[in-house]
């Protein structure tokens, strides 16, 4: 687990220890993204360039507000886009 990320084998260990903590409640299970590795040139100031492999990022934030008991959907949007490079 780093970052706050659990993978693999590791997420049912995660959640049958917190079997009956209310902190459960708080976990939010996602597909993991293997990202596409490009080699590219950045170009920063006072560094020289050179040819490095990057990854792209685009993250999509939202708020989803539902009530679970009568399946109420009271509203779901996309609210910022964020993007990042990554060396």
């Amino acid at each position: 687990m780093a970052g706050n990320n659990t993978f693999g084998e590791a997420v049912r260990d995660e959640l049958q220890r917190l079997r009956y903590s209310a902190e459960r409640a708080s976990f939010i299970l996602m597909r993991r993204v293997h990202p596409l590795v490009y080699r590219n040139y950045p170009v920063m100031a006072d560094q020289p360039v050179e040819l490095v492999h990057m990854v792209s990022e685009l993250g999509i934030f939202g708020t989803l507000v539902a009530y679970v008991l009568f399946s109420a959907l009271y509203t779901s949007s996309a609210n910022s886009h964020p993007t990042e490079l990554k060396m």
